[in-house]
């Protein structure tokens, strides 16, 4: 593993090494490589290679027992090619003491979890290995990834601005998502909710409606309660409860003086049926002025309607 790492090169002549590494001619320059190189190397490949060896060994000799069911016994070394381990390949599960599971699924394609690393070289040539994240695809789980912000190592002359791996930016609360037409699914466009509906996440699908006693602030990402103003009746209304009041006994006094000379000339001749009517209704138009006096209910929002009416 150090000679591949340091030269290049493979003792390993098999059709499964790497194309681009030659074969060792043992007549290269050994040095003793730094700590740092040799620290990378074994802790790179500290969980790696063991896991490796198993999961070859696994496949090895099912692809043996396989070809012993069929009685196709050979004298000597029986060679199998590389691809004929791809049938085992797929069927292949390895679980460690961490309960982290190792599959394959139907196109040989590895589904377990990996660990995001960063590398940081110093400018003493010096590295370090940090673990920033992990990505999770078991076979019973939809594939997530996790980064950890705080374990990443930014450059002094990075400006601590995450870059932006979509083409557009979050949308923020009070916003939602507005998808384009024809374009991936991370790119949208966002639209204010409209008035008396909020949204409070990021990226929300929908706006949602405030209850009937709150509204939208301005934001619209929050609900308020509704400021409830209504004239009450402990204030001293010179204006409109004085004359209210003034015109009511003005015309109670006129109605009794009226009913009091009901049977007078003057009264008959001045059609005393329709001057009644027509003092009723007066007096119901200046009482209905005390409708709109204090908090409304029901029963008095009713009445306002049909008096308006």
């Amino acid at each position: 593993m150090i000679a591949q790492s340091m030269f290049q090169c493979s003792y390993s002549n098999s059709g499964l090494s790497r194309k681009v590494w030659r074969r060792c001619t043992e007549k290269e320059t050994w040095e003793i490589p730094s700590p740092d190189i040799i620290a990378r190397i074994l802790s790179q490949d500290a969980y790696s290679i063991p896991t490796a060896i198993q999961a070859v060994s696994w496949v090895l000799n099912a692809a043996h027992t396989f070809q012993q069911g069929l009685k196709r016994r050979q004298v000597g070394l029986q060679m199998i090619q590389p691809w004929q381990l791809h049938p085992f390949m797929k069927n292949f599960q390895l679980s460690n003491f961490s309960v982290d599971g190792g599959y394959l699924d139907k196109d040989g394609t590895p589904a377990a979890g990996f660990d995001i690393i960063q590398w940081a070289v110093f400018p003493n040539k010096s590295n370090s290995r940090r673990k920033v994240g992990s990505t999770e695809n078991e076979a019973s789980s939809k594939f997530k990834v996790s980064i950890d912000q705080n374990a990443i190592i930014w450059p002094i002359s990075f400006n601590k601005t995450s870059p932006l791996s979509r083409c557009t930016e979050s949308c923020h609360p009070g916003y939602t998502k507005l998808i384009r037409e024809g374009a991936p699914i991370c790119c949208y466009d966002c639209s204010q909710c409209i008035e008396g509906t909020i949204s409070m996440q990021e990226d929300a699908a929908h706006c949602k409606k405030c209850p009937d006693d709150q509204h939208s602030n301005k934001k619209q990402d929050h609900c308020v309660p509704k400021v409830i103003t209504s004239y009450p009746m402990k204030k001293h209304l010179v204006s409109p409860e004085s004359l209210c009041h003034y015109l009511i006994h003005n015309h109670c006094f006129y109605s009794g003086n009226l009913i009091k000379y009901r049977e007078t000339p003057i009264v008959k001749a001045n059609n005393r049926d329709l001057t009644y009517i027509l003092l009723i209704v007066l007096l119901l138009s200046f009482l209905t002025s005390f409708l709109f006096i204090g908090r409304p209910k029901k029963v008095t929002c009713l009445l306002r309607q049909i008096t308006s009416a």
